[in-house]
């Protein structure tokens, strides 16, 4: 685990120093300097080349005077730059994976997860095109050249040998025996003994591929049973029943939405009835107000009332008085003064009905005054007993009249609203009645969903959907299985002439033991096969070359070594010549035969190995499908026809397959996202590092919270280093949520 990261002079950094830690979070705004620290932790674990293009653009961009330092807590870690920038580095904007053919580190993969990082499919096409013996093709061709070529050469020779044989018997008529020719006779049989040791040797190691093959059907029976075994064992998942379990769930799901529905209509209801009551409390308060105004605006109303009628009384009154008043005063002052009334007397007279006068006008002012006092009082009584209600704002008898009068009618109109509420009420008490039965059935429903989906999914065994599909791909992993190991035994049923695979079994057993009593030697390799093959073709041609001395050697003990001699002339050479153009035209009719037989066993180890790369293939897809349907939380197949960008589809939100270009962006993404992890974890085994570039910019906060507890998840299980440079500041809160302890460098 890296522990430090040190740049002495990086960038925009000069002596600055980083700890790390298991989770570390770097954030910062753009332009912070987070490119500059990933570009540094790159440079320091992959040590790129400055010829390659990451060298070339780290000089360009850095300088050649940059130096950084990396401090490890343990074992130091390394990765070639393709393979981390492809797998453990991830970024916004190198989500995707360059999967082209040739590329190192994916060679590297598939020779983990394949067969040597080679396609066995294609390699078994060619090797077939070699395999053939018939047709028009180049290595055809030249085998039936040849072989019109050796017939002729074999004509030749025998005719040659026919002279040499006639010759040779003139010769051994008058040779008896001669010291070479013992020799070489003993050399002859030494040579004939080590061709023999040869051809035991070379039969050994055939009984011993026999064997190998033989153990090689018999390990493919025993996984026919050991998956026969399982896939009874997962009967109830031969018929597909995943439409019923989505069915199932539909179901569940829309009772779920129509609980959720009546409980918000239930709340709606309850809270308007909440309302309406609350309304009805506001009103009574103002009802009692109300009342008690009118209370009082009654009784100012009728006491000005009152008033009203006495005033203009006085105001007729008091005049008519004071005329007739007057008129009376005259009519008795006149005839006293006519009778000789003294003038004191009248002038008392006078006095008194003056002062009536007075009187009267007096009482005609506090008429008038009287009428404006009254309004005055009335309305200084409002204030006095109602101190909270608006004051009056009428200043004369009618005006404050009719004032008080609407302020009577307004207890009446409170009553009239009391009524309204009141129905209002006992309405939405009956709707929120209904409201509540419906929720109760709806979660009633809900319930016998639920039961239903528990019931089908324990009658198969599993307790939950994601259960259920894991053992249907198991399933039908088993079924694929079955058919290649099947297709795999085909041959041997065939060339052991077995009936069933019982038989079969049986026959590979007896056939072992019986090899086995005959093998005596240990297997040698490949190379060392082939070197004994060539050792018996040339003790071959060594035996033939000693016969061919033996012969001369015999001709030259002779009698009649010089008519002999002449009689050869040059016959031995011609004859010599002619072996060795046959034994060469021979040689080469056997090298194309076996270079056939060759690549016609090569192309049957690829055609294997293509059926294993197929299951590895499924394995891996299901592998991917389980990590995106992980970090989306829910199921979405994945299928892999080769492992290359193009040959990859997933399942959209609809369940239709597409290729990776045709999803939208934020599903690509995170099914990029899946896939790198995946493949990350498939590649590297022991101590690793994941160092992530804002790999979240094009994911909405649902599938962001997602990614964060996916990555928890994998760092819980594969123990990597993680590494999350990061311009979005509210990432710390759910970094500590999910990864606990984690070291957090902000940048500005």
């Amino acid at each position: 685990m890296i522990s430090r990261l040190t740049l002495q002079e990086y960038g925009k950094f000069k002596g600055a120093s980083f700890p790390l830690k298991a989770v570390t979070l770097v954030l910062g705004e753009n332009e912070t300097g987070k490119s500059t620290l990933f570009d540094a932790l790159f440079e320091q674990l992959c040590a790129p080349k400055g010829t390659t293009q990451a060298g070339k653009r780290l000089r360009d961009r850095y300088g050649e005077r940059r130096s950084a330092q990396i401090e490890f807590d343990g074992e130091p870690l390394t990765f070639e730059a393709d393979e981390f920038l492809n797998l453990y580095a991830i970024g916004s904007s190198n989500l995707s994976i360059e999967l082209a053919p040739g590329t190192a580190w994916l060679d590297r993969v598939k020779s983990k997860l394949f067969s040597g990082g080679i396609d066995p499919t294609h390699l078994a096409g060619l090797l077939d095109r070699e395999a053939k013996s018939t047709g028009n093709y180049a290595q055809v061709k030249e085998g039936r050249r040849l072989e019109a070529l050796q017939e002729a050469a074999e004509g030749e020779l025998q005719a040659m040998r026919r002279r040499r044989e006639e010759l040779l018997a003139q010769e051994r008529q008058v040779h008896a025996s001669g010291g070479r020719l013992a020799g070489v006779e003993a050399a002859i049989a030494a040579k004939e003994k080590e061709a023999a040791a040869l051809v035991r040797l070379i039969e050994q190691q055939r009984a011993i591929a026999e064997r190998s093959a033989l153990a090689e059907t018999l390990a493919a029976l025993t996984r026919i049973e050991e998956s026969e075994r399982r896939e009874r064992e997962l009967a109830a998942f031969r018929v597909d029943g995943s439409a019923e379990l989505r069915r199932l769930e539909t179901a569940m799901s829309e009772a779920q939405s129509r609980l959720t529905a009546a409980q918000e209509r239930r709340r709606a209801a309850a809270e308007r009835l909440a309302g309406s009551e609350r309304r009805e409390q506001e009103l009574r308060s103002r009802r009692e107000g109300a009342q008690k105004r009118a209370e009082v605006a009654s009784q100012l109303r009728r006491a000005l009332e009152r008033r009203r009628g006495l005033a203009p009384l006085a105001v007729v009154l008091l005049p008519l008085g004071a005329m007739a008043l007057g008129a009376l005063v005259g009519a008795l002052l006149l005839p006293l003064l006519i009778a000789g009334l003294s003038p004191g007397l009248a002038a008392g007279f006078g006095a008194v009905a003056l002062l009536v006068l007075g009187l009267i006008v007096v009482l005609l002012l506090q008429a008038g005054s009287g009428a404006r006092s009254g309004v005055v009082a009335s309305r200084d009584e409002w204030r006095r007993r109602l101190p909270d209600a608006p004051p009056l704002a009428s200043e004369g008898y009618e005006g404050l009249i009719a004032e008080l009068a609407s302020r009577e009618r307004e207890a009446d109109e409170a009553a009239d609203r009391a009524s309204e509420l009141a129905r209002e009420r006992q309405a939405l008490e009956e709707e929120a009645r209904q409201a509540a039965a419906e929720s109760e059935r709806a979660e009633t429903g809900l319930k016998l969903e639920r039961a239903a989906h528990a019931s089908w999914l324990s009658e198969r065994g599993v307790a939950t959907s994601q259960g259920y599909f894991e053992r249907q791909r198991e399933h039908a992993v088993l079924a694929k299985m079955l058919e290649g190991e099947r297709v795999r035994i085909a041959e041997p049923l065939r060339r052991l002439r077995a009936s069933d695979e019982g038989a079969l079994k049986a026959e590979c057993l007896a056939r072992i033991s019986r090899l086995d009593a005959l093998i005596a030697s240990d297997p040698v390799g490949e190379g060392e096969l082939r070197r004994a093959e060539r050792e018996l073709d040339a003790s071959a041609g060594e035996l033939e070359r000693l016969r061919g001395e033996k012969e001369r050697l015999l001709t030259a003990v002779s009698g009649g070594l010089g008519e002999v001699k002449g009689s050869l002339g040059n016959l031995p050479a011609q004859l010599l010549a002619k072996e060795r153009e046959l034994a060469e035209l021979t040689a080469r009719i056997e090298a194309l035969s076996l270079s056939r037989r060759a690549a016609a066993l090569a192309r049957d180890l690829f055609q294997e190995l293509a059926r294993d790369s197929d299951v590895l293939l499924d394995r891996l897809a299901s592998e991917m499908g389980r990590s995106f349907g992980d970090l989306l939380r829910s199921q979405r197949p994945v299928t892999l026809e080769r492992l290359e960008l193009g040959g990859i589809a997933v399942a959209d939100a609809g369940g239709t397959p597409r290729s990776v270009e045709l999803l939208s962006h934020g599903t690509r993404d995170s099914f990029l996202f899946a896939a790198r992890l995946t493949l990350a974890a498939q590649s590297r085994e022991g101590e690793g590092i994941l160092v992530l570039d804002d790999p979240f910019s094009a994911l909405d906060a649902r599938r962001v919270e997602s990614a964060l507890a996916f990555l928890a998840r994998f760092r819980e299980r594969m123990g990597w280093q993680l590494i999350l440079f990061s311009k979005e500041l509210s990432l710390e809160r759910s970094a500590r949520a999910l990864f606990g302890e984690v070291e957090v460098i902000r940048l500005s």
